[in-house]
């Protein structure tokens, strides 16, 4: 008897999961595939409920910060692998033709020595924030563009995808805080001598 009531749960509960990942597919590809407007992309969400875990939120959208400096896409350029090296995130894409320059997936566990809370939100469990006790694989990646009005805009997309450490469980999608986004801007001003 008991077993078969630890299988009821266990069916319903994947059949929770299984949901989730449709909504997530479902709601992935009504998102807009454009830049949006300036600074922070809003991600779009669904909730699911799941037996015995509660609401689970899910975010189907990489943040998304965008700055403008005055300084020449060209010498911002030269700056950008520097700027990855203070942040400690490791270059794995570089495309000097479209000025694109990241990581596209990759283990993270601090940046610039900051846990994993302050730039991601997965959730909180028993012990704190899910981003510090979960693996991050993270996906960070700036491009460059000449602004209009001058000087170089600089787009950094950013992507998390949490997975518990000690048990079996679904990777998902954390919502970003916007830190990193706009940190990358910030430290390309330091270094190119516009400022903070």
């Amino acid at each position: 008897m008991t077993t078969s009531v630890a299988a009821r749960r266990a069916a319903k509960h994947t059949a929770h999961i299984a949901l989730a990942l449709m909504i997530v597919g479902t709601l992935g590809a009504c998102a807009s595939s454009g830049p949006g407007t300036p600074g922070r992309a809003t991600p779009e969400r669904a909730m699911v409920e799941a037996d015995g875990f509660g609401s689970i939120e899910i975010f189907t959208q990489p943040g998304v910060g965008e700055r403008t400096i005055q300084v020449a896409s060209a010498d911002v350029w030269e700056i950008l692998p520097g700027v990855y090296e203070k942040l400690q995130i490791p270059v794995t894409l570089s495309d000097p033709g479209r000025k694109e320059l990241g990581n596209r997936g990759y283990r993270a566990r601090r940046i610039e020595g900051a846990r994993m809370s302050k730039y991601f939100r997965c959730g909180a469990g028993m012990r704190g924030a899910l981003a510090d006790e979960y693996n991050i694989t993270l996906s960070v990646v700036t491009r460059l563009t000449d602004a209009p009005e001058g000087g170089t805009k600089i787009l950094t997309t950013v992507d998390a995808i949490g997975r518990p450490r000690a048990t079996s469980g679904n990777p998902f999608r954390c919502e970003s805080t916007g830190v990193l986004e706009l940190r990358v801007a910030q430290v390309v001003a330091e270094m190119s001598g516009e400022g903070s």
